[in-house]
């Protein structure tokens, strides 16, 4: 078994201190430019309309729903309980994991 190192128990600790005030979080804090996605398609080569997107530490869903608004399918992952029910407040019926992005399993791709 691997004991956590006090770095990672901290941003722990911090990442889930959000949990409490998940409401008033969403509230406050800003979305997201429209300039960030004409990027992300501009750099995938791809539309979000009709893209598979993970929101990896998805919150309450701010960058969700701007993916939402572009056409976009996605997956949400989120390990806060207090986030996760703000998010699912907010987006009602949009797939939402309980989980954490650094533990989900990835591999790296041969460059095409």
């Amino acid at each position: 078994m691997t004991t956590p190192r006090a770095d990672q128990v901290t941003h722990t600790a911090r990442a889930h201190s959000f949990n409490a005030v998940a409401a008033q979080y969403a509230d406050h804090r800003p979305t997201y430019p429209p300039a960030l996605f004409d990027a992300i398609e501009e750099l995938t080569g791809r539309p979000l309309a009709g893209s598979r997107v993970a929101d990896v530490g998805a919150g309450t869903g701010t960058a969700t729903a701007r993916l939402l608004e572009r056409g976009a399918h996605v997956v949400a992952v989120e390990p806060g309980e207090g986030m996760a029910a703000e998010f699912r407040r907010r987006l009602p019926g949009t797939p939402l994991v309980r989980g954490d992005g650094n533990a989900l399993p990835s591999r790296p791709t041969a460059p095409t």
